[in-house]
């Protein structure tokens, strides 16, 4: 067996940013709460604050990842300072894809108009990842990457 050490993590979600995106409260409190009234029914939904997106991209999805990973970047910058020169796993948890990227795509499609070559680059469940790797400034080819597949839970079972 091989050992391995976590030296960073870091994390999005409608909890909020970084340890927020973890925490389940103090000891004996309530747990935080992360749904709202959805304006057009009686349901309740779950949102990121788009504040809290720092990355650019065209699709939410890429900039939730590359938001995320700007934070893990800064965090092993502070924690490992080499660690860009180090071998790495990421482990991504994610149930989100490139579904802005993917309806677009749909919807081209259904008018009988061509996809951008760009769009249909984006449009794939796996096209966020790629800002994983824009905004380590790493290449794909440097890091080991696995993108766990559980729907909701796939950020559980990344953990």
């Amino acid at each position: 067996m091989t050992s391995v050490s976590i030296v960073a993590s870091a994390g999005l979600c409608a909890l909020g940013r970084a340890e927020a995106a973890f925490s389940v409260g103090k000891v004996g409190a309530a747990a935080p709460i992360a749904l709202r009234a959805s304006p057009d029914s009686a349901r309740l939904v779950g949102a990121v604050d788009d504040t809290l997106l720092s990355f650019d991209a065209t699709d939410r999805a890429a900039r939730l990842l590359g938001s995320a990973a700007q934070d893990l970047s800064r965090e092993l910058d502070a924690a490992l300072p080499e660690w860009r020169r180090l071998r790495l796993a990421v482990f991504v948890g994610t149930s989100a894809g490139a579904m802005q990227s993917m309806e677009s795509a749909f919807a081209l499609r259904a008018r009988g108009e061509l996809i951008p070559f760009e769009l249909a680059d984006s449009a794939n469940y796996f096209s966020p990842t790629g800002a994983l790797f824009d905004a380590l400034g790493l290449s794909a080819t440097e890091l080991g990457c696995t993108t766990i597949l559980a729907a909701c839970a796939s950020s559980t079972i990344a953990i």
